[in-house]
């Protein structure tokens, strides 16, 4: 019964053993950036903002008190995009963290229009030298609004995921994800960062790449166990041989 469940076990365990082999073996013959889908990725230029004359931190702190008077601010930063200054606040409610992404200047949650999707999206593309597709060839698709259970970006920002897709007609099929409440460029994302993902799909079982990348799923913990019990009947089989060749020798 311990060699046929060994058996058994061997053959069944020793599949994703070899898929793990070939596709890390596999990753060790391209380097991180051949697969990053950064080709044509740039970041975007910082341009100089100011906040207006009126603007009173203090104040702005307790027009957010007011409106979400259950929330305690925790941390409050600066940042920019598309010419204007955002203000990222973090707030706690018991024992969750919540992050706001505000126009500086009107306090208003950020609310991308497709025009300035689309400006965000050419600014963090960056046109190569002596590449055949140059800056006249080309061009960009409209913003595309990703359905609610895309969560391969569910960790930048947004509760919402307004995430957004803007493809591009170059070589490499480049693919632009945005965040229209955080003025973000979430990721730059190829033809070669699709083999990425293929190897990375064998490497850990995990087929659905929209979701982001899982590494404890269900199938890895069953093979965990099959593993487990590959090596206890292994220990049992070698006990018994030496135990019976001990047998013998007496």
């Amino acid at each position: 019964m311990w060699r046929k469940l060994h058996r058994y076990l061997t053959l069944i365990v020793g599949l994703p053993f070899l898929s793990w082999l070939l596709s890390g073996l596999a990753f060790n013959l391209f380097s991180d950036n051949a697969l990053s889908g950064r080709t044509h990725f740039q970041i975007t230029p910082i341009v100089e903002t100011k906040l207006p004359c009126n603007f009173n931190l203090q104040q702005t702190l307790s027009q957010l008190n007011v409106k979400r008077p259950q929330h305690s601010i925790s941390k409050i930063r600066l940042s920019q995009s598309l010419g204007r200054s955002i203000l990222i606040i973090k707030s706690k409610k018991i024992s969750l963290t919540d992050t706001q992404y505000l126009w500086a200047d009107t306090l208003l949650p950020i609310e991308l229009t497709q025009q300035q999707l689309l400006e965000l999206a050419k600014a963090s593309y960056r046109y190569k030298e002596n590449d055949d597709n140059n800056s006249n060839k080309v061009t960009f698709s409209t913003p595309e609004l990703l359905p609610e259970h895309f969560s391969r970006f569910r960790n930048e920002g947004s509760t919402h995921h307004n995430h957004y897709l803007v493809q591009v007609n170059d070589r490499l099929k480049t693919r632009i994800y945005l965040n229209g409440n955080t003025a973000k460029v979430l990721a730059h994302l190829n033809q070669q960062s699709d083999v990425k993902d293929i190897l990375f799909a064998f490497h850990f079982f995990d087929f659905d790449h929209d979701n982001g990348l899982a590494f404890n799923h269900w199938f890895i913990r069953v093979v965990a166990v099959l593993t487990l019990l590959l090596a206890i009947s292994g220990t049992v089989i070698l006990y018994r041989k030496l135990k019976l060749k001990f047998q013998r020798v007496c």
